[in-house]
This record gives C-alpha cells, sequence and structure tokens, in this order.
C-alpha cells in the first residue's frame, strides 16, 4: 500500500491510516518526490495533445479560414 502525504514544516507527518492497520506494526519507507521540471510538464501536455485525433490545418489554411469568417461579420 502506498500513502501520499506531505510532511509539514515542523517535520510530522500527517496522514490518514486506513483502519485496517490500526493496532498494526508497520513499516514506513521514506521517498523524496522527483519534481517535475517546467520543460518535463509541458513535454507530457504536448504528449497528449499529440494523441488527439483532429484533422490538421497549415497555418495557411487556419489564416484563410479567420479571414473568410471576418469577411462575414
Amino acid at each position: 500500500m502506498i500513502l501520499h502525504t506531505e510532511v509539514n514544516e515542523d517535520g510530522t507527518l500527517n496522514t490518514i491510516i486506513p483502519k485496517s492497520l490500526w493496532g498494526k506494526r508497520i513499516v514506513i519507507t521514506v521517498e523524496k518526490k522527483a519534481e517535475e521540471s517546467d520543460w518535463e510538464i509541458l513535454e507530457n501536455i504536448f504528449n497528449e495533445a499529440d494523441k488527439i485525433d483532429f484533422p490538421r490545418r497549415t497555418h495557411e489554411e487556419i489564416l484563410r479560414e479567420l479571414n473568410t469568417f471576418r469577411e462575414t461579420e
């Protein structure tokens, strides 16, 4: 079982322990969570966006459609 929690500024650990573990001896292993960099976050966003199936258009097609839309307004 993995419990996710944060350590307070004073070093105390606050988490809710499932009732099934109450009164039992447990071992707690502490690992520092690896923080994602901004670049990794952006890469993940773009990778997810690449999976979306929608018709691809060139910038010329997009500009042409914007001009057509503007002319109809």
